[in-house]
């Protein structure tokens, strides 16, 4: 296969601020390229499927705790805790312990991580919507106000998770990690979108 370069700018309205956020994917340069390429039939003459890649440390994560004897077990649960507006004093402690990682693996360049701690995207990596990162502590980021991306877009026909797509990830990890499950999840998302509207 070959890895090239591509970088998804999304760009997220918060208090009536625009700031530019940038993640870098290590492959498909063509296949996202190709996706911003496509006339669509399902939307107005011009427009396009978009792909969102949120701020980097605004994707909610969720957290599985299953450390014996430790305050912050979840008890097989996911709990959303990073982005969470609403977390209390001990999840908040319980981020320290569930965030961090086990280590790093040099030679594989792959993130090792901690024991009996399992670590998510909100929603999971496929989940639907705009839950990974619309909103972050109760502020809305992509989501909310009229203002913002994902309602501006929805304004002018486009419809989630058919021709606008949330870009999820886990900022924890390396881009060795995300080669594993990020890239050839969106992938197979934007040579679907493209397929879907009449694409190369």
């Amino acid at each position: 296969a070959i890895w090239a370069q591509a970088t998804l700018a999304g760009t997220a309205f918060a208090g009536g601020i625009i700031s530019r956020c940038q993640m870098t994917f290590a492959p498909l340069a063509a296949l996202v390229a190709a996706s911003f390429a496509v006339v669509s039939a399902g939307l107005p003459v011009g427009y396009h499927p978009v792909f969102v890649a949120g701020p980097l440390l605004a994707q909610n994560l969720e957290i599985k705790n299953s450390v014996p004897g430790s305050l912050c077990n979840t008890r097989g649960e996911f709990e959303w805790l990073w982005g969470n507006p609403n977390f209390t004093k001990i999840q908040a402690l319980c981020l320290l312990e569930g965030l961090a990682l086990g280590g790093f693996d040099a030679e594989e360049g792959l993130s090792v991580p901690k024991e009996h701690i399992e670590v998510r995207v909100r929603g999971s990596l496929n989940g639907t919507g705009f839950g990974g990162f619309g909103s972050f502590f109760g502020r809305g980021l992509v989501e909310g106000e009229a203002g913002h991306l994902v309602p501006m877009l929805r304004a002018h026909g486009y419809v989630e998770d058919e021709s606008v797509f949330e870009v999820r990830y886990d900022w924890r990890l390396s881009v060795n990690d995300w080669k594993l499950d990020v890239f050839p999840l969106t992938q197979q998302r934007i040579e679907n979108a493209v397929r879907k509207f009449g694409g190369q």
